[in-house]
């Protein structure tokens, strides 16, 4: 049975958007400061930004990152 979120660490300058959707484009639902852990429950490929295209979906609040801003601690399933 896998677990059912991944920790991540927000590795920004800035704070990180939280967005609707995979996309920079999409409304901002709030942010986390740099080195933030939070909770990811899956990935997809969206807008791509700094040339990277996945987004990480967030397992305990609704909303998105940008995985570029994201070091993953873990193996994060696709949705």
């Amino acid at each position: 049975m896998r677990a059912a979120y991944v920790d991540g660490r927000v590795v920004s300058n800035l704070p990180l958007t939280i967005r609707a959707a995979a996309t920079t484009d999409s409304a901002a639902l709030g942010s986390y400061a740099p080195g933030t852990i939070v909770h990811l429950s899956c990935k997809v490929n969206g807008q791509t930004v700094d040339g990277n295209p996945r987004w990480y979906r967030l397992y305990d609040r609704s909303g998105w990152l940008a995985a570029r801003y994201v070091a993953n601690l873990g193996t994060v399933p696709w949705c």
